[in-house]
């Protein structure tokens, strides 16, 4: 018992002895330890709150970060395109990085949100293993009625004045009312002088403070900006594409606006071949009155101010305007690029005297008010909650991915297989069995012959659905005069015969999406596609099912011209010139828009010239039929409502309606971005055409395809003024495109013939800015109006375009309505060339000598050299 006693004892000092031992291990030395992990941190959209416009793309900006001590290892970064709900995930877009240890690398990926969307996760994979995540905060602003204006400054504080308020001008685009199909397209109604209305106001604005960095290297992630402020910084640390993109930015609608102090000309250096000026010194100027007079705010300075010493380059005189001129010296230059426009400023906002200005607010609201503001650029941006209420042209609801391999077997192909197989199951088997005396077969013959019709049936089916993986493309391909880079959106639809697996990738960097059938929002086919864009791009897994079909859109910029080369000029009422087809393909189907008028060519064959003469006209462009853009051929019928239907592809159309109905959708898309309700505001030209493939393609990299492509190309044509012969171009009242500046009106733009007389308030001013070609030295200049309600003395002003002086011409004369009804007043302006710039702007002023006033203005044209 004693040595149990003893034994026990030990056994008890023994576990003692260990636990201690053991416990005094865990504390004083660790037997792992924690080994270092890569990890992220990320930010989206624009500037430190991170605004973005619902349906258009934007940066997100993932800094990765691998320790000393940590592991060499290629990562992934995922983060989720969100959809019309917060719970629908359209996309996963992707990049892989190689991450050696140490080392600190930053990357951008670039998505969408169609709703609300104030946060996204960024995800860190290593294969299937999450290592990290992050969570980016957002700030949504819907379209049209947001404007995100960035500021790259090393001042904080930057035009935070403007946050809040309005600029630009909201266009009247074609609006669909109703479903497609069931009610035709209008003009939005005009908006009411004075309107405050959210869906006639400029939009209210969004300030985005940025660095250099931030500025994304696909011009498409830009499209979410209204304008873009460069002030007291260099930009010749840009990088390549970040230049390219900027430039590919302003050409298809984007505002640039570039401050310049002395010594600060490091601002135009990246930007350089879109400036409209170039610097050569300083000057000392001894009084900013031009400026202050432009928009009539009274500027105060004390002593000199010393200024950029600019002159407008002379290779782009006729696409630059300066509306102020201080001793000679542009203080304010504006160039218009394609759709777009760079604004140079001799002054910087952040410093004196414009800082702390009452003026710096009317200012940039007249610098910002010929930004156009639109509910959704189709062609340009991925679809989602806005492409289900795009604009459309033509009254169709059909699908751009409609092709005849899709059609169900005909009926009488199916009635006349199920009669045979009735026959031969049935009294053929049953007589030849009697007549061998083998009835008692019919239990094997009739299974044998219903797999043999099952295969037939299955051959049939097949057949009429065709057996080849089917590439539906329809490229769309924007052009601008003297750009040798082109906006492409492709629409692909992949249609596959069986079940299967695959892969797309194209070889320059775009942003895709995935689209349903009709080209809108996402696709509900399986789990959301994974998109990887590094260089390249490229679309992995992608599943389709037996007889489906997915489909994609990708936008991107690529070098191309257009096919087109064009000559054209104003001469007596009319666009005249010469179009010439310089590509080695037939253009078929060539339209020339301008406003409501259009000029139809069948085919130009390679290296053909054609005549013009187009009709110049002011109303809007307004064309509900597909007929008058693509005449159908022999046998084939309108498929909108106003050709009798009411859009819809059907099983019984012929090959040849599907092909022409899916060229009217491909219409739909590429032209609902580019036309407007409104009259036009220049002379400028789209051509319409179909032409040469474009160049970028996602193709499938591991499967054959049968391609069927369409490329549509758009192309916008400046005209010109004088001709060769040096004859003098005519306008007619009602001809010369116009916009009017009127500050007393909540800074409304009005454009071209009003479709009511407005009432005009001068506070004291209102600026009517019209267009005539570049180049155009008038001979006669005339401002023919009708004026009523003006109760006090209201004078007429030209804008001289070499001193920037505002010179009287004469005084607005106040008629009255009469029975036999008013007639217009023409006031012939003295010295014409004298107003006319290089580009062929010729700016009047009307100016209340008696404080504020308001009347009506319904007639407000211009005459060109006595144009009838």
């Amino acid at each position: 018992m004693k040595r149990l006693h003893t034994i026990s004892a030990l056994l008890v000092a023994v576990a003692w002895i260990a636990s201690a031992t053991g416990a005094g291990i865990a504390v004083g030395a660790p037997s792992t330890v924690a080994q270092a992990k890569i990890s992220i941190t990320a930010r989206g959209g624009y500037g430190d709150d991170g605004s973005y416009l619902i349906g258009k793309w934007f940066p997100v900006r993932v800094t990765l970060t691998n320790p000393a001590g940590g592991t060499s290892r290629r990562v992934r970064v995922e983060i989720d395109s969100q959809g019309d709900s917060a719970n629908v995930v359209t996309g996963i877009y992707v990049r892989e990085v190689d991450m050696p240890a140490p080392s600190r690398k930053e990357v951008t990926l670039y998505v969408t949100a169609a709703n609300f969307a104030r946060n996204m996760e960024v995800r860190l994979m290593a294969g299937s293993t999450q290592i990290d995540k992050t969570t980016v905060n957002l700030d949504p602003l819907e379209q049209a009625t947001n404007i995100i204006i960035g500021v790259v400054s090393p001042d904080p504080a930057l035009l935070n004045v403007l946050k809040g308020e309005r600029f630009g001008h909201a266009e009247n685009s074609l609006v669909q009312m109703g479903y497609p199909g069931y009610l035709p397209p209008v003009p939005t109604t005009a908006p009411a002088s004075g309107s405050t209305s959210t869906s006639s106001s400029p939009a209210r604005a969004a300030i985005a403070h940025m660095a250099l960095e931030d500025i994304p290297t696909i011009s498409e992630a830009l499209d979410g900006m209204g304008a873009l402020a460069l002030d007291d910084i260099d930009t010749g640390s840009l990088q390549v594409d970040q230049r390219q993109a900027l430039a590919d930015w302003v050409a298809r609608g984007g505002t640039l606006i570039t401050a310049v102090k002395p010594g600060g000309e490091g601002v135009l250096v990246g930007v350089s071949e879109m400036s409209p000026v170039e610097i050569n010194g300083t000057q000392n100027l001894i009084g900013l009155d031009r400026l202050a007079g432009w928009i009539s705010v009274p500027l105060t300075i004390t002593g000199s101010t010393l200024v950029p010493a600019a002159t407008v380059k002379e290779d782009a005189r006729s696409m630059v305007r300066v509306p102020v001129s201080q001793e000679g010296v542009p203080l304010v230059a504006i160039r218009e690029v394609d759709r777009g426009q760079v604004i140079y400023m001799a002054l910087s906002p952040g410093l004196a005297p414009l800082k702390n200005w009452d003026g710096l607010l009317p200012l940039f609201r007249r610098l910002l008010v010929e930004h156009r503001l639109r509910i959704s650029d189709v062609a340009g941006s991925p679809p989602g909650y806005y492409g289900y209420y795009q604009s459309k042209v033509f009254d169709t609801y059909g699908t751009i991915f409609d092709l005849p391999g899709l059609d169900l077997p005909s009926p009488m192909l199916i009635g006349l297989f199920l009669f045979i197989y009735i026959v031969v199951v049935g009294p053929i088997n049953f007589i030849i069995l009697r007549r061998m005396r083998r009835t008692e077969l019919a239990w094997a013959t009739i299974p044998a012959l219903v797999a043999l019709f099952s295969i037939i049936a299955y051959l049939l089916a097949f057949q009429s659905k065709g057996g080849d993986l089917v590439a539906l493309r329809a490229n769309v391909v924007e052009t601008g005069t003297g750009l040798a880079r082109g906006s492409a959106t492709q629409y692909l639809g992949l249609f596959s015969p069986t079940r299967g697996t695959y892969r797309l990738e194209g070889g320059t960097p775009a942003l895709v999406s995935e689209i349903n059938s009709y080209g809108y929002g996402g696709s509900s086919n399986g789990s959301p596609l994974r998109f990887t864009s590094d260089g390249s791009t490229t679309v992995e897994e992608i599943k389709i099912n037996t007889w489906s079909l997915r489909g994609f859109q990708s936008t991107s910029m690529i070098d191309a011209e257009s096919p087109l080369l064009a000559v054209l000029r104003v001469g007596d009422n009319v666009i005249e010139g010469t179009l010439r087809n310089r590509s080695v393909h037939p253009l078929q189907d060539v339209v020339l828009i301008r406003g409501d008028a259009l000029q139809h060519f069948t085919s130009i064959g390679p290296g053909q010239s054609i005549d013009v003469k187009l009709k110049i006209s002011s109303r809007p462009f307004n064309y509900n039929s597909p007929t008058v853009l693509m005449p159908p051929p022999p046998g084939v019928s309108d498929p909108s409502s106003q050709g009798g239907g009411f859009g819809y592809n059907n099983s019984s159309d012929s090959d040849a309606q599907r092909a022409y109905n899916r060229k009217v959708e491909v219409l739909n898309m590429a032209l609902s971005p580019v036309l407007s309700a409104d009259p036009p505001d220049s002379l400028d030209v789209l051509a319409v055409m179909w032409g040469p493939p474009s160049g970028s393609t996602l193709e499938i990299t591991n499967a054959a395809a049968r391609n069927d492509d369409l490329n549509l190309w758009l192309s916008r044509f400046t005209v010109a003024g004088q001709n060769d012969t040096g004859s003098q171009p005519q306008l007619s009242t009602g001809t010369v495109p116009f916009t009017m500046y009127a500050p007393g009106n909540g800074a409304d733009w009005i454009s071209g013939p009003p479709t009511a007389e407005p009432r005009l308030t001068l506070k004291p001013y209102a600026d009517i800015t019209y267009r005539l070609p570049p180049g155009t030295r008038p001979a006669e200049l005339a401002f023919n109006y009708q004026a009523t309600g003006f109760t006090g003395e209201v004078e007429v002003l030209a804008q001289n375009v070499s001193t920037g002086v505002w010179e009287r011409v004469g005084s607005l004369m106040n008629q009255e309505p009469s029975s036999n009804g008013t007639k217009d007043v023409a006031l012939a302006i003295p010295n014409p060339s004298t107003f006319t710039g290089p580009g062929g702007d010729v700016t009047l002023r009307l100016n209340s000598l008696s404080g504020e006033q308001s009347g009506s203005l319904s007639t407000r044209d211009l005459i060109l050299n006595g144009g009838r």
